[in-house]
């Protein structure tokens, strides 16, 4: 009875520890995502959705001067990377786009979770606009980008 506990208490333990340490590969990815957002160039939008915890992202970017647009599949700490050709936007496309940041939403939430969020970094004048809304009560404007982009909309539900 006593190693019976014991061993479901060394088990017990185990598994805290390896929660404990799938946090702190969480807190890295988000910090890792969050530079990125941070370090987004002028007349470009950068979107990212997360679709398997906050590891593993698809990120949007769009390049408002070139009309150039690329999606990828990320994975935190890994070299897996996946890139779909990059593709020119149409002219009409790349100012309807840069007419919609003007009427960007604010946040819905920054409590709200990342993996039910999508995060939008764009400029708005010479201020870095970081947005994150809930991915159930997606902002047109957010739908649009992905409509406009040809991103992958199916990853917004």
């Amino acid at each position: 009875m006593i190693k019976t506990i014991t061993v479901g208490l060394l088990l017990a333990l185990g598994n805290i520890s390896q929660s404990a340490e799938k946090t702190e590969k969480e807190v890295a990815a988000t910090e890792y995502y969050n530079a990125y957002l941070d370090k987004c160039p002028k007349d470009t939008i950068r979107c990212i959705l997360f679709t398997d915890g906050l590891r593993e992202a698809n990120i949007l970017s769009i390049n408002l001067a070139t009309s150039q647009v690329e999606d990828s599949y990320d994975r935190y700490d890994t070299t897996i990377r996946g890139y779909d050709s990059p593709r020119k936007l149409a002219h009409n496309s790349a100012v309807k786009l840069k007419e919609l940041l003007s009427q960007m939403p604010e946040s819905t939430s920054e409590k709200l979770e990342d993996i039910k969020a999508v995060r939008v970094a764009f400029w708005s004048g010479e201020t870095l606009r970081i947005i994150k809304v809930s991915r159930s009560s997606l902002p047109r404007q957010i739908e649009r980008i992905y409509d406009v982009a040809g991103g992958i909309k199916a990853d917004l539900q």
